[in-house]
C-alpha cells in the first residue's frame, strides 16, 4: 500500500513543484542558504554534499557553497557518487539533464550531505523521484542528513518503505528542524 501512496504523492508533489516560478525557487534558496550557513553543523562540516537544483527544488547559489569543501552528486549507472568541485569549470551535463562532476574528479565522503526531495514530512521521511539513488547512497553511512525542500513541499506525513532513507534534519525557508 505503501508504494501506491507514494507514486500517487509523487505525481501531485511534481505537478505542484512544477507550477512553482524560478524566482520564489532562487528566493526561498537564498533563505536557506542564510540559514546553513549560520548553522552550527554546517561550519563545523568539512565536507558538504550538496545538489544542483532540477525543477521544484530550492536553487542554491554554488559561489556560497564553494566556501566549503563541496561535493557534488554524479550518477554513474545507478550509483550516486560525490566528487570534490572547485569551480563551475568542473561541471558538465549528465543524467536527466542535471549539471554534475566530471568523471575525472576526486570522490569524497561527505561529513553532511543536503538531500533534494519532492516532499518532505516533520518526522523527515523523504519522497524522492522514484530511483532511489539517494537511499542508496546513503544506507549505512555516517553521514548527518539534510532534507531541503520549498516551503511548498512540506506535507503530513511521506509513507515509508524499508529502503527509504530518513533525514536527521529539515531545512526550508521557513527554519531548521531536527527530525
Amino acid at each position: 500500500m505503501d508504494a501506491i501512496e507514494k507514486q500517487r504523492l509523487r505525481q501531485a508533489a511534481r505537478f505542484a513543484l512544477a507550477e512553482i516560478p524560478d524566482g520564489m525557487r532562487h528566493s526561498q534558496g537564498w533563505v536557506i542558504s542564510g540559514l546553513l550557513d549560520q548553522w552550527p553543523l554546517w561550519r563545523r562540516a568539512e565536507r558538504v554534499g550538496a545538489y544542483m537544483a532540477i525543477t521544484g527544488e530550492p536553487i542554491l547559489e554554488l559561489e556560497w557553497m564553494l566556501q566549503k569543501n563541496l561535493l557534488l552528486p554524479r550518477l554513474d549507472g545507478d550509483r550516486l557518487r560525490f566528487l570534490r568541485v572547485g569551480s563551475t569549470k568542473d561541471l558538465e551535463h549528465g543524467a536527466y539533464g542535471i549539471c554534475q562532476p566530471r568523471q575525472d574528479l576526486i570522490e569524497e565522503e561527505p561529513d553532511l550531505v543536503l538531500v533534494p526531495g519532492l516532499a518532505f514530512d516533520p518526522q523527515g521521511r523523504r519522497l524522492g523521484r522514484g530511483k532511489g539513488f539517494y537511499d542508496r547512497f546513503l544506507e549505512g553511512r555516517p553521514v548527518v542528513r539534510v532534507g531541503v525542500a520549498l516551503v511548498e513541499a512540506l506535507v503530513t506525513r511521506v509513507p515509508m518503505e524499508s529502503h527509504d532513507q530518513a533525514m536527521h534534519h529539515l531545512v526550508t525557508a521557513q527554519g531548521i528542524q531536527r527530525c
